[in-house]
């Protein structure tokens, strides 16, 4: 069962979730409002789905939640058409943070992503954290162009 909490904080809506529930609800809060992109010339604006995870591991696991990240987000980049960025951050202040930024061409690329291998990999290793993550959905504003994001 997913348990999902929402919550207003630093003025906008967020949500976290249980370490193995999905962190990016359909019909959450922070929703998409993304139109299909498939048939977009390089030319045109785009909106597409953005990802913002916030990461809490538990220290004497970083190297099992890198190496199974590390799978996750460049077989996420290179496998799937649909995923545009997808990258991995460590907090300057708390090395135990990380946050991860993956750009999505739409919901049909993100429940894609969910089906892949490199992701079974990831939810694998979920153990490695230390409490659920934060995951804020967000729309592209900038760059806007097709082109800049590498795939058609």
């Amino acid at each position: 069962m997913i348990s999902w909490r929402y919550g207003w904080q630093l003025g906008r809506w967020t949500h976290a979730v249980a370490p193995m529930a999905d962190p990016y609800p359909p019909d959450g809060p922070m929703a998409p409002h993304a139109r299909d992109c498939d048939n977009i010339s390089s030319h045109e604006e785009v909106i597409m789905l953005a990802i913002w995870v916030t990461a809490r591991i538990k220290p004497e696991l970083r190297q099992r939640f890198l190496q199974a990240i590390e799978v996750d987000a460049l077989g996420s980049e290179r496998d799937e058409a649909g995923c545009l960025r997808f990258n991995v951050l460590q907090d300057g202040q708390d090395e135990n943070v990380y946050y991860l930024y993956e750009v999505y061409r739409d919901q049909a690329a993100l429940e894609a992503h969910r089906a892949m291998p490199h992701y079974a990999v990831w939810r694998a290793a979920v153990d490695t954290l230390d409490g659920p993550t934060e995951a804020i959905r967000c729309q592209t504003v900038f760059p806007a162009e097709r082109a800049y994001w590498g795939k058609p």
